[in-house]
């Protein structure tokens, strides 16, 4: 008896934790829209420059497209100039590197008081969209941000050699000299997150 007790209640919690969960997300219809490529690119640095001008304007406007209209395929935005439902416009996209000065704090450390020059990077990246029914337009921005920063974790040279084992030595994580363009395509992610965002709620 206690055992027939024990397979009700295994099977009522089972059909209640099916219940509980959501079902998956019904796949959303596509939308067709146009895209002005004509991408404005301005550049800003300052004399602590060190990676935003490894790459041309032209690199980060290619890796900025390609992630940006591959991120709206994925969310069903398909490019059509033959019969659109929006138009989408790139402003311009910003992308910024400035160096500043970080200094570890850390009396356990030979290195406290050490000074780094550090490196920030910044992505901005404004738009607009435009429902052609309606000739509604909207306004929208994404952006992505990144620096440099000190670790006293071991690096893979020194795991080799033995070396910074009481992990109290200092050293920089640099960017990778690819980061500005990852910085590009990142902002395309975010630019048709956000675009798709204001379809869905335009169609609403």
């Amino acid at each position: 008896m206690i055992k027939l007790k024990n397979l009700i209640w295994t099977a009522f919690a089972l059909s209640l934790y099916s219940c509980m969960v959501s079902a998956p997300a019904v796949p959303e219809t596509e939308v067709r829209v146009t895209l002005d490529e004509s991408v404005a690119i301005e550049i800003f640095k300052d004399s602590g420059t060190r990676f935003i001008t490894l790459y041309s304007e032209e690199d980060y406007r290619k890796a900025f497209l390609d992630y940006l209209k591959s991120s709206m395929n994925e969310r069903k935005l398909i490019i059509d100039n033959t019969n659109p439902v929006f138009s989408i416009a790139i402003t311009k996209l910003e992308l910024t590197e400035i160096s500043t000065l970080d200094t570890v704090r850390d009396e356990r450390s030979p290195d406290n008081g050490r000074v780094f020059d550090i490196a920030i990077a910044n992505g901005k990246v404004s738009g607009t969209i435009t429902n052609l029914a309606t000739q509604k337009t909207e306004t929208w921005t994404a952006n992505r941000d990144k620096k440099e920063r000190l670790t006293s974790f071991q690096s893979p040279a020194q795991i080799i050699k033995g070396e910074n084992k009481d992990l109290n030595e200092y050293r920089k994580k640099d960017f990778d000299k690819n980061e500005f363009v990852s910085i590009a395509a990142q902002c395309g992610q975010q630019a048709a997150k956000e675009v798709g965002n204001s379809v869905r709620r335009q169609l609403k």
